[in-house]
């Protein structure tokens, strides 16, 4: 949530500063400028949900609690604080593994494997 509220305010930011340039008014390059900025901040920020469950986020959803165990544990090596309670677990291992579906589609299980591997080689490191 504290992220959302800082992408946020960051907008509302550049949205004020691209009201104060008058060039602004008239489709000027530098309201452009801003314009641009602010979609990007949306699209790292952001991921857009699909409104019908695609087959990859009907999977990633049936996942069970116990499933999640082994992703937690290599994350938790690696530095991350998740805490110990399976509900925890699943929903951090499902945001996860959610937008990996979301960005993937049909490559997400190789995209999450090929993360877990480079986060246990830093581990090892």
């Amino acid at each position: 949530m504290a992220e959302r509220a800082k992408v946020a305010r960051l907008e509302e930011a550049l949205v004020l500063l691209a009201g104060a340039f008058p060039t602004r008014l008239t489709g000027g390059k530098s309201g452009e400028k801003i314009e641009a900025e602010v979609a990007r901040i949306r699209a790292e920020s952001f991921l857009a949900y699909p409104r019908h469950a695609t087959p990859e986020v009907k999977e990633v959803l049936s996942w069970m609690c116990f499933q999640c165990i082994g992703i937690c544990q290599a994350f938790r090596a690696a530095g991350h604080e998740i805490k110990t309670r399976a509900e925890d677990e699943q929903a951090f291992v499902l945001h996860w593994l959610l937008t990996l579906a979301l960005e993937h589609g049909p490559g997400w299980r190789k995209a999450a494997a090929d993360q877990i591997r480079k986060m246990q080689g830093s581990a090892a490191a």
